[in-house]
């Protein structure tokens, strides 16, 4: 990570902007005057994952909480009592606290752990979230929102801006694969992607 930040906001490149980000990262994150040690202060600021077995994360069956895992993921993970999990593709970090818990160094000993041990089948997020853990700050809902209208309705009902709309899985619209993506956002700003 950079040395010359103590904060950034990743946003993956499937999602479109609608506010202001400035804001939010400013608001997230302060640690100041904190009296917990380092390893317990949150390194991220995410939005839990809404499409989860809330049961499963009530009874601590951690291992369903992360997608993306196999059987042995899940039995590596499992004594961690994890109660919930994030979608990577938008996160704001304080870097600070990122390099005093190592977690570069640790995601990377979780990435060639998976060559050896096949714990789970895809992507960036099973590594995150197996070293984050539960440990993460919780990002108001209208941050990463996934384009379906049920999701779109939900932040609406719950009184929360429409930020990013994050096109995260496949159907991306672009590829002309999925109306169920398709948004007056999409119309707007996302038709105009070539």
């Amino acid at each position: 990570m950079p040395a010359v930040a103590s904060k950034i906001m990743y946003i993956d490149v499937d999602t479109i902007v609608l506010c202001d980000v400035y804001s939010l990262v400013n608001s997230v994150l302060k640690d100041e005057g904190d009296e917990r040690i380092a390893s317990e202060i949150a390194a991220i600021a995410a939005i839990p994952r809404y499409d989860v077995d809330k049961q499963d994360a009530k009874e601590g069956a951690g291992a369903s909480v992360i997608r993306g895992l196999t059987g042995s993921g899940a039995k590596f993970v499992e004594k961690r009592n994890l109660t919930k999990s994030f979608n990577a593709g938008v996160y704001v970090a304080n870097l600070d606290v990122w390099r005093q818990q190592h977690l570069s160094k640790k995601m990377r000993k979780v990435a060639l752990l998976n060559r050896e041990l096949n714990l789970y089948s895809y992507g960036s997020q099973p590594p995150m979230n197996i070293v984050i853990g539960s440990n993460f700050e919780d990002l108001p809902i209208g941050w990463n929102v996934c384009p379906k209208k049920k999701h779109i309705r939900r932040v609406r009902e719950e009184g929360e801006p429409l930020c990013l709309l994050h096109y995260k899985g496949k159907g991306k619209p672009w590829h002309g694969e999925s109306n169920l993506m398709k948004t007056n956002e999409w119309d707007r700003f996302g038709s105009r992607v070539k």
